[in-house]
């Protein structure tokens, strides 16, 4: 007869605390439950999923992985965020472990009232020159507020995305190099999804050579303009 709450993401628990908001928007009464300390797992039968403690869901059988010694592939623990344009969402992350070098995180953010769905998917690879994250968005289009004034020419095509990386690399004592990538498909996606209205991203590659008292540096940026639609690919 346990109860479990998802917790919310950081920025919703920092204004639940604010507003003094001590409900749990979110929690799972189960029957049973099984700590498997050699798994690191902890395994929930019969989940009844509440939301305001109104029944909403039922799942037979729930497996969440518990902080262990040892990076194994399994869905990580649930959480939900909030916001006006979407309404309530679940963020259910789901961990693999492809080697010991490299590991893949595929994250749904999945809204029932607006039917919107956001899938992140996050590689990250340890190599013996350095390391590098790369993260790849797809979302549907969903957007039907009609009273957002900033947005301009928004674009009408099914599905939307965005690509980022990051990484930084020493091949040699003397040569190096590091990367970011910043892309999306349209200039109000950042806008749209995530309240975020900055002007351009930028994408930049960088090679460096270094050797004595003398350095040499080859770098390459690129601006996507985000402000004006029309200017996006300028």
């Amino acid at each position: 007869k346990a109860i479990i709450s998802l917790c919310p993401n950081p920025l919703i628990d920092i204004e639940n605390k604010l507003e003094k908001f001590d409900k749990d928007l979110i929690s799972i009464d189960s029957s049973t439950i099984k700590i498997d300390k050699k798994e690191f797992s902890l395994a929930i039968k019969g989940a009844i999923i509440n939301f305001y403690k109104v029944p909403v869901f039922y799942i037979p059988y729930l497996k969440i992985p518990l902080p262990g010694n040892q990076r194994k592939s399994g869905f990580l623990s649930p959480s939900y965020t909030k916001n006006n344009r979407f309404g309530v969402g679940l963020i259910t992350p789901y961990y693999i472990a492809i080697s010991e070098d490299k590991e893949l995180t595929i994250t749904p953010h999945l809204y029932s009232t607006s039917e919107q769905i956001i899938l992140n998917n996050k590689f990250e690879h340890l190599s013996s020159f350095g390391k590098y994250t790369l993260e790849g968005e797809l979302a549907n289009n969903k957007i039907q507020d009609s009273q957002d004034t900033v947005a301009r020419n928004r674009t009408q095509s099914n599905y939307r995305w965005r690509i980022k990386g990051l990484g930084s690399f020493d091949f040699t004592k003397n040569i190096g190099a590091n990367f970011s990538i910043n892309r999306l498909s349209d200039s109000n996606y950042l806008r749209d999804y995530y309240y975020d209205y900055t002007n351009y991203s930028v994408s930049k590659a960088n090679f460096d050579y270094i050797y004595q008292r003398s350095y040499h540096n080859i770098t390459a940026i690129n601006f996507q303009e985000l402000e004006y639609a029309a200017n996006t690919n300028s």
